[in-house]
């Protein structure tokens, strides 16, 4: 169920990214419009620490 979330999550980001990159860069220039990208790159750094694998302990 994680991994099928996931995979909509980045096939999302994937598809939807470029073209709404495209449309600010059209607005302000290429530059700028990459600059937006900053604050999620951060948030990305930030939230990484928290993801951490669970632990399955088997009982035998």
């Amino acid at each position: 169920m994680n991994i099928a979330a996931l995979s909509l999550i980045c096939f999302s980001g994937y598809v939807i990214g470029p073209p709404v990159v495209g449309f600010i860069a059209g607005m302000v220039g290429l530059r700028a419009a990459l600059a937006c990208l900053i604050p999620f790159a951060i948030g990305v750094l930030l939230l990484a620490p928290r993801v951490q694998p669970k632990v399955s302990v088997q009982v035998t």
